[in-house]
């Protein structure tokens, strides 16, 4: 399959001099124009603007505000740093600064008298809201930028104004400095850094995994690249290198000897292109974190693509799944396997088919697949626990009726409670003195190429050895349907999927209890449990999906 790699971004233009209005230092005040004080829920997320793409120092951009295929909004009309009514479209760009000092964002060859454009600049500490508004031009403007904060530049219509327009981000004056590429997560990198900000405990990764391929073949499947890479931190513990952490082996880990801040770094020896990254936490004890995903190329500033922050423990994954697209023409979007399971007939009220990991591997929830392409044949496992080598499959249980409970639902620090939900996986149906649970099911499997062939996929679970399928239960069915929304196993509960992480706002279902797509499949406990030989004797069930996995491939 023909593909082709996107054209970096431009760093180095002519300089141009425009007037800028005035200079806003990191220090000003803007906390009182903060979506703190606004209520909680989906109305306060009202009036958030959308960034059209990422900006970086060099970056020239134009079009037309009055366009609907600018990718312009309408939902801001007022800022607190400027008076009069902005209620022209405005479109949005986002920029995370690559180094310190002053950017300039600045309209090109303005036309005031004909389409009246201001320039904003908002702090990007959360959500793209006009009250994070911090700096104002009238043809351009100044700031202090620091390195990796997150900024949104705006364009916008005094008094309804919309037309075309040209616009500039210089950094330091200079029009983008060297030929060092600005990391992307769109373009090469060769490093990759792990940087630790919040730990309880000494910063410990028991692996790093980085899906990807090398620039200069970027239709080859992906690999795991750090078992290739060099890797170095920012301190070692005795028997704990950097190393540990990108041998292959879960088992081994990389220690920094002290707590956060902290890093560790995996060079690569030429450009690639990474798909997705996945972090083994082996920290003691279970606690907040926050690891900032960094991207850098060759002895160039790093950028902070992704911010993993939340609780975690030993044991516990993180993954990022790059979500753009490196490739023009003929590709795809990456392979989601994302499942609801719910009991739709049971035979009394205490009778479930429940499954569960108990902490052993085998038990845990694990997908393998198999398939083909120009390289031969694979196979590739994903699973919540060290069986998964090609990738996390998380799987928990939701309680979809009030109170709504889940693993999101779980007191702060009570890591019992969440491990609870992750590790029992079951559906019950409505029958009187049931609880209404559902299952869920979610694997991103990144290192399935465009032009695969999906030849087999098996969904192996574990039926609890206990209570899993009564011996008399055989009519029981669970009924499984696509899910519509990217949920968080750490996160989600009856009422919500995930917590948006620029504004630490819930992310809701849009019907309590889960969204249901379309219908998969269904399991029935005489045709696919009984009549295979699975129950609480023979555990270890497995279940066809080859059809369902194929027509995901076929969408992409």
């Amino acid at each position: 399959m023909q593909r082709s790699l996107r054209p970096l971004a431009l760093s180095i233009i002519p300089f141009l001099a425009v007037a800028c209005d005035y200079v806003i230092p990191p220090e000003a005040d803007s906390a009182e124009w903060s979506e703190g004080d606004a209520p909680d829920g989906a109305a306060d997320r009202v009036g958030e603007c959308a960034p059209v793409q990422p900006l970086h120092c060099g970056s020239v951009v134009g079009g037309d505000t009055s366009d609907a295929n600018s990718g312009h909004t309408t939902v801001m009309d007022s800022y607190p740093v400027a008076t009069g009514t902005f209620d022209g479209p405005e479109i949005a760009w986002e920029f995370v600064a690559e180094q310190s000092g002053v950017v300039s964002w600045n309209l090109l060859d303005p036309h005031p008298t004909e389409v009246d454009h201001d320039v904003f600049v908002l702090a990007g500490d959360g959500s793209c809201r006009a009250d994070n508004a911090f700096a104002r031009g009238h043809n351009g403007v100044d700031l202090e930028a620091v390195a990796g904060e997150r900024y949104y530049l705006l364009i916008d219509g005094y008094d309804g104004a919309a037309g075309p327009f040209e616009a500039e981000l210089v950094c330091g004056g200079d029009g983008g400095g060297d030929d060092t590429p600005p990391a992307d997560p769109l373009e090469a990198t060769t490093v990759i850094r792990i940087a630790t900000e919040v730990s309880p405990s000494w910063v410990s990764f028991s692996e790093i995994e980085v899906m990807g391929v090398w620039a200069s073949d970027p239709s080859a499947a992906p690999t795991n690249l750090a078992l290739v890479a060099s890797a170095s931190a920012s301190g070692e513990m005795g028997g704990a290198p950097a190393s540990a952490a990108a041998d292959g082996d879960p088992d081994t880990a990389w220690n920094a000897g002290d707590f956060a801040p902290a890093w560790i770094e995996l060079e690569l020896s030429e450009p690639a292109l990474i798909f997705s990254i996945r972090l083994g936490i082996a920290q003691s004890p279970d606690g907040p974190t926050q690891h900032l995903l960094q991207f850098g190329f060759g002895d160039g500033p790093l950028s902070t693509v992704h911010v993993f922050e939340g609780d975690t423990w030993g044991g516990s994954w993180l993954s990022w799944l790059n979500p753009w697209n490196w490739f023009g023409g003929d590709t795809c979007e990456p392979l989601e396997l994302n499942l609801i399971m719910e009991q739709t007939q049971q035979p009394c009220p205490d009778c479930q088919i429940w499954f569960w990991g108990m902490g052993v591997p085998e038990q845990m929830p694990r997908l393998e697949v198999d398939w083909t392409d120009s390289d031969g044949s694979h196979t590739s496992n994903y699973s919540a626990g060290p069986l998964g080598t090609d990738g996390p499959l998380m799987a928990t249980r939701i309680l979809a009726e009030p109170p709504w409970w889940g693993p999101g639902a779980c007191p702060a620090g009570e890591a019992g409670c969440m491990l609870d939900f992750l590790h029992h996986f079951e559906a019950r149906g409505t029958l009187d003195g049931a609880p209404l649970w559902y299952g869920m099911l979610r694997a991103e499997l990144p290192n399935l190429p465009c032009d695969a062939t999906i030849t087999r996929a098996h969904l192996h679970l574990h039926i609890n050895e206990d209570e899993g399928l009564a011996n008399a239960d055989h009519s029981s069915v669970v009924s499984f349907h696509r899910g519509t929304k990217r949920w968080s196993p750490d996160k989600v509960h009856g009422l919500r999927y995930d917590v948006d992480p620029e504004t630490g706002h819930d992310l809701g279902w849009d019907q309590p209890g889960g969204d249901f797509g379309d219908w998969v499949l269904d399991l029935e406990a005489q045709r696919d449990f009984w009549d295979r030989g699975f129950n609480k004797a023979n555990p270890a069930a497995w279940f066809d999906f080859t059809d369902h996995l194929v027509q995901l491939h076929q969408e992409r």
